[in-house]
């Protein structure tokens, strides 16, 4: 039990030291706004936050639509992307993901679709819902490389 405790207090104390701070457009560096409206110039509802560890700049983070599709960005004060997470419409699926789930998981239906790129390597995470040989409803994710490898499930 104590042991439970004190994972608990050390995951609270470490979420504390990390924390987004909530920001107006106008404390965000211009190389940090220019990435987003050069690769995103049809972005809407931009919130931006600020996150610092111990007092110390670690990074700025914006989520936004863009026509209807969430994106969410970190990016550093010069404006380098450090990752990002985008939701695909369903059509855009990557044509290797639908043919594994048609062929893997025949009854399957897509969910959604997320594109991630972190430190330079993108990665997709398809979301199925399907009914198991017992008739069950059961959800699950997939993710794969670019080159269409499954990397998990």
């Amino acid at each position: 039990m104590k042991k439970i405790v004190f994972s608990l207090l050390s995951f609270l104390m470490f979420s504390l030291v990390l924390l987004a701070k909530d920001i107006d457009e106008s404390q965000v560096p211009k190389a940090v706004k220019d990435y987003v409206t050069k690769n995103y110039p049809n972005a809407v509802d931009k919130e931006w936050k600020y996150k610092d560890k111990d007092n110390t700049f670690y990074y700025y983070k914006v989520e936004f639509e863009v026509e209807g599709r969430e994106v969410e960005l970190e990016l550093e004060s010069n404006g380098k992307l450090i990752s990002s997470k985008e939701e695909l419409h369903i059509k855009d699926t990557p044509s290797f993901a639908k043919d594994y789930i048609k062929t893997n998981y025949p009854n399957a239906t897509i969910l959604g679709t997320k594109k991630k790129v972190e430190r330079g390597v993108t990665t997709y995470d398809v979301g199925i819902v399907f009914n198991n040989h017992y008739g069950n409803i059961r959800h699950r994710n997939i993710y794969f490389d670019t080159k269409g490898n499954v990397m998990k499930q």
